[in-house]
């Protein structure tokens, strides 16, 4: 009864529609984007209190990755992906510039700035994005793929189900005579909870 309700409560489908992989692919990019923006707001500030140009970079950046992860919530188009593949490959093109060689423009040009854990976080995040984003151009098939979906009241359905399936495996047959399933090995319980056991032991003590 258990195993049946735990299958019943899987979600295979969506509306009518079957479930793919599509959600939890747009979710993931939005989600890396969302992350580099969000670290980029963090340090607009920052960089607004040294140049402020640097800082309007920044803030520009922050909003445009902001903006590409809701929209790819909603839909995720070819030419939305390439759009974060290019913009997000010129950020990593002018990080790397800055931690290598220098900006080429700006008060701080040609002084390299040391790595951090929190930029590289940020490349690092914006790097997958772009993997992923190139992945869905060359195979999109990988958006259709069906996947299963189970909701929480499945799972612990299914949990319940495993104890339970071994118990009706330990325990023997009915006991007619006492009117109560029969323990492992022949034996039974009555009533006022004493043990009964087998047949031939029955018989060698009657």
């Amino acid at each position: 009864m258990l195993a049946m309700n735990a299958s019943a409560l899987d979600e295979t489908t969506t509306n009518g529609t079957p479930a793919t992989a599509r959600p939890y692919l747009s979710g993931g990019l939005a989600a890396l984007s969302a992350g580099a923006a969000a670290i980029h707001f963090a340090v607009t500030f920052e960089h607004f209190s040294e140049n402020l140009w640097y800082g309007a970079f920044f803030l520009v950046i922050a909003w445009a990755q902001l903006i590409w992860a809701a929209v790819a919530v909603w839909r995720l188009l070819r030419w939305w992906l390439w759009l974060g593949i290019a913009g997000n490959a010129m950020i990593l093109g002018v990080y790397l510039a800055s931690r290598t060689t220098g900006l080429p423009l700006g008060p701080d040009q040609g002084h390299t700035e040391p790595f951090g854990a929190l930029d590289v976080t940020c490349a690092l995040l914006e790097l997958v994005l772009i993997a992923g984003c190139a992945a869905l151009l060359w195979r999109p098939s990988l958006a259709d793929r069906p996947v299963r979906r189970r909701t929480g009241l499945a799972a612990i359905a299914r949990m319940a189900a495993i104890p339970r399936r071994r118990d009706r495996g330990d325990h023997g047959g009915d006991d007619p005579r006492l009117g109560r399933p029969g323990g492992t090995g022949g034996h039974g319980v009555r009533d006022d909870g004493v043990v009964v056991r087998g047949a031939r032991s029955a018989a060698r003590h009657g």
